[in-house]
């Protein structure tokens, strides 16, 4: 991300990317008890698992064109394009080490993993890197895969960025929808799943790579370019696109929730081909786009939304946001086999399961975001600092022979 640009309320957007699954989580550690008012059964606004991957999927897609917009709206100001050394430095330094040391201690601390046995070091290869979005069965942490998908995502930006700057996203963000829908109209008629029930196998298949998601962080891209568009200057096309999403903000509550009713019908219920058929093709879709909605509201207006997610509590919990999502499932799941939680069942389990985890994950992430994370990105930032410095160095001497 380029650092002159840093906007608080992607912070709080990316914790409530980490609380949504945290809380999908802990639900599912519960049991899954139904959640009932008035007789109503409203159970489907607690699937909130998906989505929250989705969102992050979007924000990682608007944060890490932003220095390739910068670039290619600014071309008069940036005379060096993007230096791809600098960007896979910091990409491996912000996610590796994290990654790492969650894979040695549990390695250490637990016996999912034989590492002496053929199948552990196939498994463990597997993890390192991070190959788990094709073998979900071999995950050592059962949130990883998502890392998978960003690590090809990390991969491809570079390559993919010039495709969505200006009127050319027009063409590259549609080609890209176009791309995932016939990927997964072509793994449908291949593997033949079974619509009756959710279908593992398929599911992997289309959403653990990135040919099945690539539409959620190119959203994401796009909204990045009409961030930097606008700022080089008004647009009537863009400023009547931020007035539809300040108005159109309001009707996502409504939306999100007939998104997750059908994603809970889909997941739970299975009684549905339509569900399974709007999961596998539409849901996406939709969901990303009333994700857009959103960015460009908080991005280009000032409202009690932005006053929300700019909160220094929530911020703090989007800053050690990977700490908190890579480690909140197994410290979760060692809690869960304690006899003070484990005794109940349902909602009580679940009133229980929230604080107690909250008080240990919190802390235990906030621990190893300032002993790992922090270190790593300083370091981050002291290498590339001597890449460009050494870049101007070059440009200096080169201004100079020139003269």
């Amino acid at each position: 991300m380029d650092r002159s640009v840093h906007i608080p309320e992607l912070d709080g957007i990316r914790a409530i990317a980490v609380l949504m699954v945290f809380i999908y989580h802990a639900w599912g550690n519960s049991g899954i008890p139904e959640l009932n008012i008035f007789g109503w059964d409203i159970t489907f606004l607690l699937s909130w698992g998906h989505p929250g991957v989705n969102l992050f999927y979007v924000l990682s897609g608007f944060l890490l064109f932003i220095p390739f917009a910068n670039y290619y709206y600014n071309a008069n100001k940036c005379d060096t394009p993007p230096s791809l050394k600098k960007y896979f430095i910091r990409r491996a330094l912000r996610i590796l080490p994290v990654y790492y040391v969650f894979l040695v201690l549990s390695i250490l601390l637990t016996n999912n993993i034989t590492i002496l046995s053929t199948e552990g070091i196939k498994k463990l290869f597997i993890n390192i890197f991070f190959l788990q979005g094709f073998f979900p069965e071999h995950m050592i942490n059962g949130v990883t895969w998502t890392l998978s998908n960003e690590v090809q995502f990390y991969i491809l930006l570079p390559f993919i960025a010039r495709y969505f700057i200006g009127r050319r996203a027009l063409i590259a963000f549609p080609a890209t929808l176009a791309l995932v829908i016939i990927y997964r109209i072509v793994c449908f008629f291949i593997y033949n799943p079974n619509i009756d029930s959710i279908d593992w196998k398929y599911y992997y298949l289309t959403e653990y790579n990135i040919l099945g998601c690539i539409d959620n962080f190119t959203i994401g891209m796009t909204i990045s370019s009409i961030f930097y568009y606008k700022k080089i200057g008004r647009n009537r096309h863009i400023d009547n696109l931020i007035i539809s999403a300040r108005y159109l903000t309001w009707l996502t509550p409504l939306f999100f929730g007939m998104l997750f009713y059908t994603y809970y019908s889909w997941r739970f219920k299975q009684n549905s081909h339509f569900s399974w058929f709007f999961f596998s093709f539409g849901f996406d879709f939709f969901l990303y786009i009333l994700f857009a909605l959103i960015f460009l509201y908080v991005l280009f207006q000032k409202s009690l939304l932005t006053s929300i997610l700019s909160n220094t509590y929530l911020r703090i919990i989007g800053v050690i946001g990977y700490s908190v999502y890579i480690w909140h499932l197994p410290l979760m799941d060692s809690l869960n086999k304690t006899n003070f939680i484990n005794s109940t069942e349902g909602w009580e389990k679940f009133y229980r399961l929230i604080p107690f985890s909250l008080l240990v994950i919190i802390p235990f992430s906030f621990f190893m975001f300032i002993l790992v994370e922090k270190y790593f990105m300083d370091l981050s930032s002291s290498l590339t600092k001597k890449h460009e410095d050494g870049m101007a160095s070059m440009n200096t001497i080169k201004d100079k022979i020139t003269f």
